[in-house]
């Protein structure tokens, strides 16, 4: 039989992390990790959410 699974006790999709200005999705684990997806990491790094081995980033429009 497989362990039980670790259940989210902290953060929703309408609240994620907020660092300066810059949004992740993040959990908070009943062991008390906290996990934050590939995905919202990424895009927080101005790459694109889906991770391509070695590929591109996403394209920034010029400020100006």
């Amino acid at each position: 039989m497989s362990p039980e699974p670790l259940k989210a006790i902290a953060g929703t999709p309408d609240q994620p992390l907020d660092i300066n200005g810059i949004e992740i999705p993040c959990y908070v684990l009943d062991n008390e990790m906290r996990v934050l997806t590939q995905e919202g990491f990424l895009q927080a790094v101005g790459r694109h959410p889906k991770a391509k081995a070695g590929t591109g980033t996403k394209a920034m429009a010029t400020m100006g």
